[in-house]
């Protein structure tokens, strides 16, 4: 499709429908919006996907009692139309009805084949046939007619949902679109209280959060403070401006309070050697260098575009070098493992990752936990520490494996904190964890 002719809906429906060849097995999304030109469509488009991804489970649900073939055994083109069509019915109120049903028809036309706009039509018309209205006074509570959003309820005007005092785990899996074992997983961790909290915690759209070393000025930018300890503060700005202004403030970043911890758990060890194991694009890499600036810091990464970025960012710093982990020094006073892991803690954010969480994929995370750990501890010097960081809060990978670079090293723990999701607004937190082992 040419620049001229995409709209939010074409770029939300074609990217959806490649998400469904690979569900549940989705990864994150990093779909080209500059297809779209206008920015007001980019924050339709990248909206619907979002909603899509973050409610899933919900629209398969309900797509599927006006269908007489399962959602996921549809074409993916169909898929796609449908999906971001019943998004768009339930979840974005100050678009028209009719002009969803219409635009969603014809694109059915031009993704799918003419024929298909018949089908669409009728399912998309029938559920919004259901709806009777919504609210946002906040006064939502479990029952089988009403559904929950990030800032209210849809109301049905049938009771369409499962019974939530017949089946918890049905009930909660399709009103939060979290996999029925991802429910299970933290009720048997946390109870079942907390599963829910978290569960609709991860519908909510979360803050854009700045982290800076210094106070900002308020009345000069487009933010407003966090309630955090520290100097974050929620951007109201658009994406353009974000980037600008990170441009001209290099001591500022994008971060998540609870992402800022495990570094601050740093701050008073004297090291002149550090090793960030698994640094991504850097972020970590640089807080550790501004923090401990009488160390140097070496930064790897296995992937080739990342620490290709990495060398970028550390051409910045004195005390900052990209170096390949088989060149790594084997001396290092402090080494971060801020290792992949299933992102439970932060699935607001990445709303794809909950898919994902089944024993297969939690089996072979673990296995690269450990396997990265084993590697890092050939490289700490005695009495040295190593921080271990996840976005995860499964004990499987936190507290489990903590105990494994316990064991494997002789260490123990000097400071170790989990953090659950929570929060809105200017109390907004993902969840995480993190433990400074002393080898």
């Amino acid at each position: 499709m040419s620049d001229q002719r995409i709209d939010a809906r074409q770029w939300a429906a074609a990217n959806i429908a490649a998400s469904a060849e690979y569900f549940p097995n989705l990864m994150p999304q990093m779909a080209d919006i500059s297809e779209i030109g206008d920015p007001r469509e980019r924050q339709l488009a990248t909206a619907i996907q979002r909603t899509v991804l973050q409610r899933w489970l919900t629209l398969d649900y309900i797509l599927n009692r006006h269908l007489k073939k399962p959602l996921n055994k549809l074409e993916p083109a169909m898929q796609g139309v449908l999906l971001t069509g019943a998004a768009q019915l339930l979840f974005f109120e100050r678009l028209p009805d009719f002009a969803v049903v219409s635009s969603m028809v014809n694109l059915a036309a031009e993704m799918i084949r003419p024929e298909a706009k018949g089908m669409v039509n009728a399912v998309l018309r029938n559920i919004s046939k259901t709806i009777a209205g919504r609210s946002s006074d906040g006064l939502w509570e479990p029952c089988r007619d009403k559904l929950p959003t990030d800032t209210g309820y849809v109301q049905f005007n049938l009771p369409m949902l499962p019974d939530p005092a017949k089946d918890w785990t049905g009930y909660w899996s399709i009103v939060t679109s979290h996999p029925t074992s991802v429910l299970e997983h933290f009720a048997n961790e946390h109870g079942k209280d907390a599963a829910v909290a978290i569960a609709m915690h991860d519908l909510t759209v979360p803050p854009t959060i700045i982290s800076a070393a210094n106070p900002l000025d308020e009345s000069a930018l487009p933010i407003t403070k966090h309630k955090a300890d520290g100097h974050y503060y929620l951007w109201q700005g658009n994406y353009g401006e974000l980037t600008e202004f990170l441009k001209t403030h290099v001591d500022c970043r994008v971060q998540d309070p609870t992402a800022s911890k495990p570094i601050a758990a740093t701050r008073d060890l004297k090291l002149k050697s550090i090793i960030d194991y698994c640094a991504g694009k850097g972020t970590k890499s640089v807080q550790l260098a501004a923090m401990h600036p009488d160390a140097t810091v070496y930064a790897t990464d296995p992937d080739g575009p990342r620490f290709a970025a990495l060398k970028t960012v550390s051409e910045g710093y004195n005390n900052l070098v990209a170096k390949r982990k088989s060149v790594l020094p084997k001396d290092a006073d402090l080494i971060l493992l801020d290792v992949p892991c299933s992102n439970t803690g932060g699935l607001a954010r990445r709303p794809e990752a909950r898919y994902r969480f089944n024993r297969p994929n939690r089996r072979e995370l673990v296995q690269l936990q450990k396997h990265i750990a084993t590697e890092a501890i050939e490289r700490i010097v005695l009495g040295g520490y190593i921080l271990y960081s996840t976005c995860s809060i499964c004990e499987m990978e936190n507290q489990q494996i903590t105990q494994f670079i316990c064991d494997k090293a002789e260490g123990k723990i000097v400071n170790e904190q989990q953090t659950l999701p929570q929060g809105y607004g200017d109390t907004y937190q993902d969840g995480g964890y993190f433990a400074l082992i002393q080898c």
